[in-house]
């Protein structure tokens, strides 16, 4: 079915025990009922659907799998902008769901892919997961100017990365069904408005396993319970061992993660001041006598707090665990790593002068660098930025030999330095 207006029936398009259709530039609008509705269907391609104005769903999917939804839009349903029951296996890309009272439902459906979705102006909420809705992946997406951003009442290990939830009085509300291990990766939340329950609000004790990652910014929340992990993607990942409640204003503020410091003030929400695994990623190699510290207090299995660590302080990912919270610093320890330095062949060379190139490598920081030149009664040692990895030597002779060798020293002092490369200025004239 292709380039087909369809309007003022029961139902708009309806497809009962029917496999392996094609629709496409579809627009079904002031029918009855549904605009769209798919039964104990699959291998369906739904593409450019437009369902707009119609008395209860603009599509309605029911015990139906492995169908593709492409380019899809549902306007001004009187219900649920999509709606998806018992449903597994489907994938819907590119839809827009505007100015429905629920954006898109999911009841019992589990395995479902939904790719570049915006649910704009739903009045009562943009995402519904319940009955048990698990195992679904929500990627790029944007909620706004709703109620509820996304309403989960049952369902687990549920995915949502790469969304935006804008202008609601509530972005991501857990109710109080069964609501483990669901992911919620770089999610950004701006505009909640007062009324509702802040940027995250978690009824439910039964939400073992929640991840956030990388969840910048996010201001109001309220736990209820439940075991939680806070990561940060680049430094490290706090994971709590024992269930966290509470609430407070700000949880990008009472939970922080940056390089090699992991802060959770307890202050702020006793609930949080709870034992936890703290692992530190990306830690550079080459330092010994590493130390984790408690507030600038040494902390190790011996100490009061103590600190159990999993590996060695030497690795790059390191992992300890903690029994109380506030903050836990890594100390670097000392540095025994010598810097690499490679010298390339030196570039623009005249008949008196050139440019001298290199690359360098090192655990920590370097502190400064020089490039010796020597040849014909000319020797200089200049030193040398060491973000800028080039030097212009002047002055020298034409048609003579010389050699260039560049030293670097980290803030460790290890000092390290390159092979020594021959070349020749030009001639006055130019030529070699």
């Amino acid at each position: 079915l292709s380039y087909a207006n369809i309007q003022t029936n029961n139902y708009g398009v309806t497809l009962s025990n029917s496999h392996n259709n094609k629709l496409s530039n579809v627009m079904t609008r002031y029918n009855y009922v549904d605009g769209i509705s798919l039964t104990n269907s699959s291998n369906n391609n739904l593409e450019f659907i437009t369902a707009t104005l119609n008395s209860n769903k603009g599509i309605k999917m029911e015990s139906s799998s492995f169908n593709e939804l492409n380019f899809v839009q549902t306007i001004e349903s009187n219900s649920y902008g999509i709606d998806i029951l018992s449903s597994s296996f489907n994938n819907f890309s590119n839809v827009l769901t505007d100015s429905n009272a629920l954006g898109l439902v999911l009841s019992g459906a589990s395995n479902n892919f939904f790719q570049n979705i915006s649910a704009n102006f739903s009045i009562f909420g943009g995402f519904s997961l319940d009955f048990n809705s698990s195992n679904n992946l929500f990627s790029n997406f944007v909620v706004a100017n709703s109620i509820l951003g996304m309403q989960i009442t049952e369902g687990s290990s549920n995915v949502f990365v790469n969304g935006e939830f804008n202008r609601t009085e509530s972005a991501i509300y857990l109710g109080s069904g069964i609501l483990e291990e669901n992911i919620f990766n770089n999610i950004s939340i701006s505009e909640t408005q007062t009324g509702g329950f802040g940027d995250i609000s978690f009824n439910s004790a039964d939400v073992n396993g929640t991840q956030f990652i990388d969840m910048h910014n996010v201001e109001n929340y309220f736990f209820s319970g439940g075991t939680i992990s806070v990561k940060n993607s680049e430094f490290g990942e706090i994971k709590f061992l024992e269930s966290v409640s509470g609430s407070g204003t700000n949880f990008s503020n009472d939970i922080q993660i940056g390089k090699n410091s992991m802060t959770v003030k307890s202050e702020n929400n006793i609930g949080f001041n709870k034992s936890a695994n703290v692992t530190f990623f990306n830690r550079p190699s080459g330092f010994i006598n590493q130390s984790i510290l408690h507030n600038g207090n040494l902390c190790n299995q011996l100490t009061i707090p103590a600190c159990n660590n999993f590996t060695s302080l030497q690795n790059e990912t390191v992992v300890f665990r903690v029994n109380s919270w506030s903050n836990y610093t890594f100390l670097q320890g000392i540095d025994v790593q010598f810097p690499s330095v490679i010298q390339y062949s030196p570039q623009d060379i005249s008949s008196s002068g050139a440019t001298i190139d290199f690359d360098i490598s090192d655990n920590g920081e370097i502190a400064n660098c020089s490039v010796l030149i020597a040849g014909n009664h000319y020797l200089n040692t200049s030193s040398i930025l060491p973000t800028n990895n080039e030097i212009i030597i002047s002055g020298l002779s034409p048609s003579t030999a010389y050699t260039s060798q560049v030293f670097c020293t980290d803030l460790g002092n290890n000092i390290n330095n390159s092979a020594v490369l021959n070349w020749n200025t030009l001639a006055s004239g130019g030529s070699p």
